[in-house]
């Protein structure tokens, strides 16, 4: 059996490179039920909200909850320092 396609969860900036590597496309930070993400992605519609994690809203890492929570604080401590 030969894998081209992973959808799934939480998946570690390590295995997620590792796998395309091998030229495995990724669709991370999915949640919801099999015939439902099923039909979104027969659909290309795998980025309907209610089909992502908590907090992943970006595509790619560094777009969720945490990272732009992140970014704000740091810009607000440097309009501070001017």
């Amino acid at each position: 059996m030969e894998i081209d396609i992973l959808i799934c969860g939480a998946i570690s900036a390590q295995l997620e490179t590792q796998l395309q590597s091998i030229n495995i496309r990724i669709y991370p930070w999915i949640r919801g039920k099999v015939d439902l993400i099923l039909s979104a992605f027969t659909q290309g519609a795998l980025d309907r909200e209610e089909l992502r994690l908590p907090g992943c809203h970006g595509r790619g890492r560094g777009h969720g909850f945490k990272r732009r929570h992140g970014l704000r604080r740091n810009i607000g401590k440097f309009k501070d320092e001017r």
